[in-house]
């Protein structure tokens, strides 16, 4: 969910698949084809479990997911996007 007005994102998944020790679902704001990051779900948001506040974002067009090392990534590795949503 984004706010365009407010600029707050959250995040409501049904489920996910389980990732691996050591990984982390992290969520992507793409503005103009650069990633910003949107910040990385909580165990109980990526089991469907409950509505997560991610970060601020000021602009977007699209929205993608990617599996990351536990504590999100710089930058988004590419071959791991799971989730892509324009907006």
């Amino acid at each position: 969910l984004f706010n365009a007005a407010t600029h707050k994102v959250y995040v409501d998944v049904r489920s996910l698949p389980a990732l691996p020790a050591g990984k982390q679902y992290q969520l992507w704001a793409l503005d103009k084809g650069k990633p910003v990051d949107a910040g990385v779900l909580t165990l109980a948001t990526a089991t469907g479990q409950g509505l997560q506040h991610m970060k601020d974002i000021a602009s977007a067009q699209t929205f993608a997911m990617t599996v990351e090392p536990a504590g999100g990534s710089i930058n988004p590795t590419l071959s791991t996007m799971t989730v892509v949503g324009n907006i």
